[in-house]
């Protein structure tokens, strides 16, 4: 493998320039879609920032067995972090911030499907065994405080967007098997007859460890010159076993143990969503999209119990009068139950020097969260034996309401030189209801947040194979009503799989300033693309 520094490729690139190129090679204008709605493709040279694509031949070629881990092996900057040693379970992470199936984990990034947001009500938590990897046709990565994705956008926005028939005609089936009994199923099928097309996909995981996931996913759309509307269905049903993280000193002991066991989660989701774009004119484009999304999850956890010290301390300074309490176990069970639903609404104009968007957007989610504790004895195998009854700990009702509006403007300064200004400005209500203490102090609460994030940035074409680029944004995170709800330090929650301090419940405001050079340079018919900042 060739490797070049920046430097030797910015001096190739300005080299290349000096020479006549092949306009065929040059000539190629990629676009990218730089918000959540279809519409606003701008050419990759006209963005400031370090956008990243890829698409489903690179994702099919990463061989992970997560959509978290392909996007480690494939994007710069991208690491994951399996807490709970189950890869559909890991913590996805990029400049520092963090998208994370865990409860409890501040959520640094925003993922979208098909301009669908996929960070769930009650913690904001990204659930990637829920996403149908065989539908995803490409995906940006948009990084820095982006404010046109929204909320939790403050290290970078994930854009999925998922196949279709008249795109990815034709039936694929395949079938994999690797180390520690894992084994991977996927089949799909499009097609297209006039303006109608349809394509189906499902997938199936299943470990040696109990550990099974599977996802069916379906598009149908119709299309034509000025107008393009597509009904999609997804349904995951997933039971993950992820038992976490081992001390040292037990495995100096028993290379097989775990801390303590079962650590279960078991998630089911149904998203309902409908998109639909049309040409008012030629310069003009006006796309929408709304939603339904239902999504329940069960966690069963054993685990050391935090108490047990305690009581056994109370049971030594009384006089030891008694049985010894023996409650060194506890199993934690947790339900929740989700229901979303949004819609969202912008209009695209094409100008000579000018592309303008207007967006208006409104999510609103109804969480239910309850959560039991059945202490028991823990076992010599690291489990919890326990007759004990179960006691109901917390109960709590969340609902969340964000309404947004956006815009955006990409202007030509000179035929080399492109500003693009951007502003959002996001309302998010969050209200709790405590249902299992009605009576004060409990964990009701009433929040509203209200911000305004604005973007400015600058790109350069120094040459047809170089662009310089650099900018300023900034976005913000309300907080999710399970950190509002489990924020009193004499009322906690045993969050699942994860542990985590009282968070701070101030609104988090993040501001980014990227500065970086893009460019492309050929050696002997080779073309090599980088982009350092």
């Amino acid at each position: 493998m060739i490797k070049h520094t920046p430097i030797a490729l910015l001096l190739a690139a300005l080299g290349t320039a000096a020479h006549a190129a092949d306009p065929a090679t040059l000539g190629t204008v990629e676009v990218v879609g730089t918000a959540p709605l279809p519409g606003l493709d701008v050419p990759r040279d006209h963005i400031p920032s370090a956008i990243r694509t890829l698409d489903d031949s690179a994702l099919r070629h990463a061989g992970g067995a997560s959509l978290a881990e392909n996007l480690q092996r494939r994007l710069p900057g991208v690491s994951i972090n399996e807490v709970t040693g189950n890869p559909l379970q890991a913590d996805l992470n990029y400049r520092g911030f963090t998208a994370s199936p865990l409860l409890g984990t501040p959520q640094g990034l925003s993922v979208f499907m098909d301009g669908v947001r996929l960070n769930e009500t009650f913690g904001d938590v990204v659930s990637w065994d829920l996403i149908p990897q065989s539908a995803i046709a490409d995906l940006t990565l948009a990084p820095g405080a982006n404010p046109l994705y929204g909320l939790n956008t403050q290290g970078g926005a994930i854009g999925l967007h998922t196949k279709r028939g008249d795109t990815h005609p034709g039936g694929e089936a395949s079938l994999s098997s690797g180390s520690f009994g894992r084994t991977r199923a996927s089949l799909s099928h499009g097609g297209s007859k006039d303006e109608l097309s349809w394509f189906v996909a499902g997938d199936a995981l299943r470990e040696r460890s109990p550990s099974e996931a599977g996802q069916l996913f379906g598009k149908l759309a119709w299309t034509t010159a000025t107008t393009d509307i597509a009904l999609t269905l997804a349904q995951a049903n997933t039971d993950l076993i992820g038992n976490g993280l081992t001390p040292t000193s037990l495995l100096s002991d028993d290379r097989n143990t775990v801390f303590t066991h079962p650590d279960q989660t078991r998630n089911r989701s149904t998203l309902l969503a409908l998109s639909a774009s049309h040409w008012l004119s030629d310069s003009d484009r006006l796309a929408a999209n709304a939603y339904l999304r239902r999504t329940r999850s069960r966690t069963l956890n054993g685990d050391a119990n935090d108490d047990y010290e305690d009581a056994y301390e109370n049971w030594v300074t009384g006089g030891m009068i008694g049985a010894a309490p023996d409650e060194t176990g506890v199993l934690n069970r947790t339900a929740t139950d989700q229901n979303g639903a949004g819609l969202g609404l912008q209009w695209t104009h094409y100008a000579e020097r000018h592309q303008f968007a207007l967006g208006v957007s409104h999510d609103r989610g109804h969480a239910r969260f309850s959560q039991t504790a059945q202490e028991g004895e823990l076992t010599d195998n690291r489990g919890v034996d326990t007759d004990e009854a179960s006691e109901l700990e917390n109960k709590l009702s969340g609902r969340t309401l964000t309404t947004s509006v956006y815009v955006t403007d990409t202007i030509a300064l000179a035929p080399t030189v492109q500003l693009t200004a951007a502003a959002r400005y996001n309302h998010t209500h969050v209200i709790n209801r405590d249902k299992l203490n009605r009576t004060a102090p409990n964990l009701d609460g009433d929040f509203t947040y209200n911000k305004l994030n604005p973007a400015l940035g600058l790109t350069w074409q120094a040459s047809p194979a170089l662009t310089v680029y650099g900018g300023v944004s900034q976005s913000n995170r309300a907080p999710s009503p399970i950190e509002l709800g489990c924020a009193d330090p004499d009322n906690p929650c045993t969050l699942p799989n994860a542990l985590a301090a009282d968070p701070f419940l101030e609104q988090v405001v993040t501001r980014s300033l990227e500065f970086g050079l893009r460019g492309r340079a050929g050696w002997i018919g080779v073309r090599y693309a980088w982009d350092g900042r």
